[in-house]
């Protein structure tokens, strides 16, 4: 048994300032300094920013916009547009139909040199790192070619590359979901040193690598003081409580860190503040059940009130269902909702059709169907019917799973499947059919290809309950790792009820003795995304659920089981959302070992 602490402090400044005080000091009567996210309201993938001798900071970003765009700004809130970094005929060509990603722009000598991935979605061993000169920000950029590529190197998905130096020697770091590595550079940075060979420097849970010189990942401490946020006039405002320290390492994104943060309370003059501190202590099996006691705590101390707002519930379904109209693609053999790659500016379509993950695009098709009907939109209705029929026809493998991935213009059909994405597309369909069941309509064909499908998910599941997150079409393993196993879950706990088949309920309950051993009993670990293989917030927010479909499907000390290991997912769910950014980050647990 482990015993937490859970320490709350409230803070009051109290106005204790002379006559004399001016009111043009109170920040809350002249608020200074306010902007609004975002601050460019279109699509700027992976940005990299570098501050010109003109005195702009200049953005460089994937190309959203074609061959790399770069931005400049005063004040790092009002952007302009500034043009490309290429031409198409000075554009890098060295992968066919590729894409220029996640640029990494630097100083180096008197040249800024530009960094940039070129890929293919799926081309993850002919991608690869080139670099570009230019004498100024702006450029024009003059490109150096390729400083290697994944099958050249050895390293797959060689993409993301970011620059730093250290001790007089130049280093480029790179990778994405198939481990970071580092390479030392020429004295130029513009190739690889003679002789040098990759370092590995981190596993296959990271991307887009950013490092601050000497700093690393340790464990640490954080203070009293707080971030978050806060309601202030149905507005959500950025909120610190100080002292405020955050170390070592401030977390960022994936594996970008920051340097350590530490602020102090604002007290003019004459101001004074009070500190009241309130200790609790209670004795908890493991962090999760800190968190749960910290959530009932701060919710019956506090009683969080609902925010009122003019948007009502209908009215944001009405707004949204305009995804479904403008972003459907009906010139393709699968007809689908162009989600992914979507430019926020023009809202265009784009030639990926995906299934599952961002793209949805069937359970997308099942929302527009079933809130077509409610509001008698005929248009989203049609639409929905189209994608059903036409990934019916053309939307699977040869072995028949889904086509999880097709970029129509450059040719690309991703061959490589994810129980993650089966699983969702699976979910959706399931949806679709009992709906249509509902409505006296039935669907012979599409239930004939679920049952294979889930059929084919019992040949993969492994004896210890846990699924391969990728295989091939002949069921070859190209990701053995478990991590995205609760996917699964789901749709053979819907197909149990839907087909009266308790081989795909057995199959279920296994997956849930995997998630129980190896993932909600281990209500400690930290780490990225679930499609990463990363057991985290999104795995244990998956294993929740996947819990919770048994319990309702379960009697007797077997519901209440899975109704136990589903609240301790997602308490340890919201563990960051407690302890990290929304609810009260005023609270904080400390650990201490029984």
């Amino acid at each position: 048994m482990k015993k937490f602490f859970i320490i709350s402090a409230l803070c009051c400044l109290t106005a204790c300032s002379s006559s004399s005080s001016k009111a043009e000091d109170d920040p809350v009567d002249q608020p200074k300094n306010v902007y609004y996210n975002p601050v460019i309201n279109y699509s700027l993938p992976d940005p990299s920013v570098i501050k010109g001798e003109d005195g702009y900071f200049y953005l460089y970003a994937t190309e959203n916009i074609r061959n790399l765009p770069i931005h400049r700004s005063k004040n790092l809130v009002d952007w302009e547009y500034v043009g490309t970094a290429f031409t198409n005929d000075t554009r890098p060509d060295f992968e066919p139909k590729g894409g220029l990603w996640a640029p990494d722009i630097n100083k180096i000598g008197d040249k800024y040199v530009l960094y940039y991935s070129m890929s293919v979605w799926g081309g993850e061993w002919t991608c690869g790192i080139g670099c570009a000169t230019a004498d100024k920000p702006e450029g024009p950029f003059k490109d150096h070619g390729k400083m290697f590529r994944s099958n050249e190197i050895n390293v797959q998905n060689s993409i993301d590359p970011f620059y730093i130096e250290e001790g007089g020697q130049k280093y480029l770091f790179w990778g994405s979901f198939r481990g970071i590595y580092a390479i030392e550079l020429s004295d130029d940075g513009l190739s690889l040193k003679e002789g040098a060979t990759p370092q590995k420097v981190a596993g296959t849970a990271y991307e887009g690598t950013y490092i601050h010189k000497k700093e690393v990942i340790l464990s640490g401490e954080t203070s009293i003081g707080y971030t978050g946020f806060c309601n202030v006039d149905g507005m959500t405002v950025l909120a610190y409580g100080f002292p405020y320290k955050e170390a070592p390492k401030t977390y960022i994104r994936k594996l970008t860190l920051a340097p350590a943060v530490e602020a102090f309370q604002l007290l003019r003059k004459g101001d004074s503040i009070s500190v009241t501190w309130e200790v609790s202590e209670r004795n908890a099996a493991d962090f999760s059940e800190c968190v749960q006691r910290t959530w009932e705590y701060c919710y019956d101390t506090n009683r969080p009130k609902p925010v009122d707002t003019p948007y009502t519930v209908d009215r944001m379904k009405e707004v949204m269902s305009n995804f479904f109209v403008e972003s459907y693609v009906s010139n393709t053999p699968t007809h689908y909702y162009s989600g992914v790659e979507l430019e926020t500016a023009t809202c265009a379509n784009t030639d990926v059709a995906e299934v599952g993950f961002v793209g949805r695009t069937l359970l997308n098709a099942f929302n527009a169907l079933e809130y077509g009907k409610q509001q008698n939109r005929q248009d989203l209705v049609d639409n929905a019917n189209h994608i059903f029929d036409t990934y019916l026809q053309n939307g699977f493998s040869p072995a028949g799973f889904f086509n999880e991935v097709v970029h129509y213009n450059r040719g690309f059909k991703e061959t490589r499947h994810s129980i993650r994405r089966q699983s969702e597309g699976v979910y959706a369909i399931l949806n679709y059919l009992n709906y249509e069941k509902q409505q006296k309509r039935k669907h012979p064909e599409w239930e004939k290809r679920i049952r294979g499908m889930l059929d084919s998910f019992l040949k993969l599941q492994n004896e210890d309950g846990s699924f391969p997150r990728k295989f091939k079409d002949d069921f070859s393993i190209v990701d053995a790792s478990g991590g995205s196993t609760p996917s699964a879950t789901l749709p053979l706990v819907m197909a149990s009820k839907y087909f009266k088949d308790k081989r795909y309920l057995a199959s279920a309950k296994r997956t849930v003795d995997y998630l129980e051993k190896e993932l909600i009993s281990k209500a400690d670990y930290f780490s990225s995304t679930l499609d990463a293989n990363c057991e985290d917030k999104e795995a244990s927010l998956y294993a929740a659920t996947a819990a919770y479909y048994l319990a309702l499907v379960t009697k007797g000390e077997e519901r209440a089981h899975y109704a136990g290991l589903a609240k301790k997912a997602a308490y340890f769910a919201c563990r960051g959302i407690i302890l990290g950014m929304f609810l009260l980050p005023k609270v904080r647990c400390w650990e201490i070992s029984a």
